[in-house]
């Protein structure tokens, strides 16, 4: 059967003949740390300098950008209580575990008809989150645990040299994972954009930017937007692929990733709570390269350097 498809395209900041490209395709053409400049310099005054006092668990914020908890599939029979007015630190399923939902409520429903849940939010913490691979009522339903979070990160890193992290002084991130989540940190709230990506970034003429795509626009940690989008340079514009994946630890030890991630880092330095303390952002900065990981549309070599930048940013 046929799909209904539309399509957008943005031309308010074009010119007659000139259109407007995408943050990446302006970064891949010519690498230019001034882009990130004039972005901050547009939307910074209304944005990310609000800056409200603001502090919270890790993973109050960050939760959200790794997967699912959990991935489900309907079961027969009756399984022990999954409820979801538990936190995130409250259950250990395994692979293979059956389970009776209770208090899920459906956030999303994909494309392919497999459902987003959500357990009961609870201040300060983030609710429990599963992928339910069915599109029927999952309230009182049977299901049998296909994947957790820490199987499917083990998936994605799979035959990556996790040794090296050792020969250059860097934190193996998913070790790290655990205690990075439940850090406190001291930092500063504002509005952000909740999507930072380079597609959503558009250059035209002149060098002007502009941001579209405000669905996930809300207030949040204020280093958000520029960890999320550092994440984006690092899989999808930092090195060419003839560089060979062993040499990424050096080059990231040796010049901070290059001009664009010195860029991104100088810019959120400003909107940091205390300019002596950069943690707050290299946190954030692992957190997303570790969210990252769970896009489809990344190759071997692109979740490789988010891994390896994971490490690299929490190891100051």
């Amino acid at each position: 059967s046929k799909i209904p498809l539309a399509g957008l395209r943005y031309t308010f900041i074009g010119e007659p003949g000139q259109r407007p490209v995408s943050l990446r395709q302006a970064l891949l053409a010519e690498p230019d740390p001034a882009l990130l400049e004039k972005l901050f310099r547009t939307f910074g005054p209304n944005w990310w300098m609000q800056r409200r006092p603001y502090t919270f668990r890790l993973a109050q914020e960050y939760d959200r950008k790794l997967p699912s908890h959990y991935t489900l599939e309907p079961a027969a029979g009756k399984g022990a209580l999954f409820d979801g007015r538990a936190g995130p630190e409250e259950v250990g399923w395994r692979v293979g575990d059956v389970v009776t939902l209770r208090h899920f409520r459906v956030v999303e429903r994909k494309p392919d008809g497999q459902l987003s849940l959500r357990g009961e939010t609870r201040p300060g913490r983030p609710p429990l989150r599963l992928r339910w691979l069915s599109p029927t009522n999952p309230e009182g339903a049977t299901a049998r645990v296909v994947a957790t979070r820490d199987s499917l990160l083990e998936e994605w890193t799979a035959g990556f040299d996790k040794a090296s992290f050792h020969r250059h002084s860097l934190l193996e991130p998913l070790a790290a994972l655990p205690g990075l989540l439940n850090e406190t940190v001291s930092g500063t709230q504002s509005t952000i954009h909740g999507d930072l990506n380079l597609e959503n970034v558009l250059v035209g003429p002149g060098g002007l930017v502009w941001l579209i795509d405000f669905a996930n626009t809300r207030d949040g940690h204020t280093l958000f937007d520029f960890a999320h989008l550092a994440a984006e340079i690092i899989a999808h514009v930092l090195l060419p692929p003839a560089v060979p994946a062993e040499t990424y630890p050096s080059l990231l030890l040796e010049d901070g990733g290059g001009p664009l991630l010195r860029a991104l880092r100088e810019i959120a330095g400003r909107c940091l709570f205390n300019p002596d303390q950069p943690r707050e952002y290299d946190l954030a900065l692992a957190l997303s390269c570790l969210g990252a990981l769970k896009h489809s549309n990344l190759d071997a070599a692109a979740r490789w350097r988010l891994y390896v930048a994971a490490g690299w940013a929490v190891r100051f």
